[in-house]
């Protein structure tokens, strides 16, 4: 049984894009040159209740890419190159429409690997995000 593990923390000068729509959008995080890219993919939706109709957004999906032949972090890899990870029916952040979500506290996502060969814990820490009905640049709502 091999054993490697590595900490790869997300880098001050990470890249940033994204895709924003009405009900999907996406956040790509991209660091150390392409070697670690991070994507989640958030969803909004609705839904009836006796209250009348109540809307939410959540994330949906995480993906994340890493390359263990890139030696900042993985030093001697036993099959050095690119590898996914993603999330399996996710539902998380789960946020009422037209607010953004915070929390100081660490979170942990668990992602299955591409090869099912690779253990992969995503931990966020610090995080605000709102990925839909955003009414100025920079600004949060509540």
């Amino acid at each position: 049984l091999i054993t490697e593990q590595a900490d790869i923390p997300l880098s001050r000068g990470a890249e940033m894009k994204g895709k924003c729509g009405t009900n999907e959008s996406e956040l790509e995080l991209s660091w150390l040159d392409q070697a670690y890219v991070l994507k989640l993919f958030f969803l909004k939706e609705g839904h009836n209740t006796s209250r009348g109709p109540e809307a939410f957004w959540r994330l949906s999906r995480i993906q994340f890419t890493y390359d263990t032949s890139e030696r900042t972090y993985f030093k001697d890899a036993v099959s050095p190159g690119k590898h996914t990870a993603s999330s399996h029916r996710l539902s998380a952040l789960v946020t009422p429409a037209g607010m953004s979500y915070e929390c100081q506290a660490q979170q942990t996502i668990s992602l299955v690997s591409s090869d099912h060969q690779k253990s992969v814990q995503l931990l966020l820490s610090e995080v605000r995000l709102q990925p839909f009905d955003i009414t100025a640049d920079f600004v949060f709502s509540e």
